[in-house]
């Protein structure tokens, strides 16, 4: 479990070791209460997949979210005015999805969250010759 949050600034790398870990009530406590979440397919941009409104509905799907990855890894994080997370997860079954995502933040809370989901059949696994692998992600023109 990750630790609590001990300081009302808002900081990135917690958010996200939160997600990595598993941690649904660690990451929510970064929400503000009217917060909101849209998700969208990579190729599907203007149709919301999901869109997630209220801390009570952002806490289901942050637990859903953690049950169904047996791995996940924050691969870029860019902090300043707007928030960027990048995370490539695995499933059990071995097959991927790469989420980015943009917060904005006020007040220390995240209020806005934006998240594009590449599912398996749109992420490409590359290996690496120190055995790591690197997903990317494949876009059809």
């Amino acid at each position: 479990m990750t630790q609590p949050i001990t300081s009302t600034a808002f900081d990135l790398t917690s958010f996200s070791e939160a997600f990595e870990a598993h941690d649904p009530a660690a990451q929510l406590a970064w929400y503000a209460e009217d917060a909101e979440v849209s998700v969208v397919l990579h190729d599907q941009p203007s149709a919301p997949l999901q869109r997630i409104t209220g801390k009570a509905e952002i806490a289901d799907w942050l637990t859903t979210s953690a049950m169904e990855y047996a791995q996940i890894g924050t691969v870029v994080l860019v902090d300043g005015p707007e928030r960027v997370l990048i995370a490539e997860c695995r499933r059990p079954d071995g097959t991927y999805a790469v989420y980015a995502s943009t917060v904005r933040v006020v007040d220390d809370l995240v209020t806005h969250q934006h998240v594009v989901l590449l599912e398996d059949e749109g992420v490409k696994v590359a290996p690496l010759r120190d055995g790591r692998r690197l997903l990317l992600p494949v876009f059809s023109v």
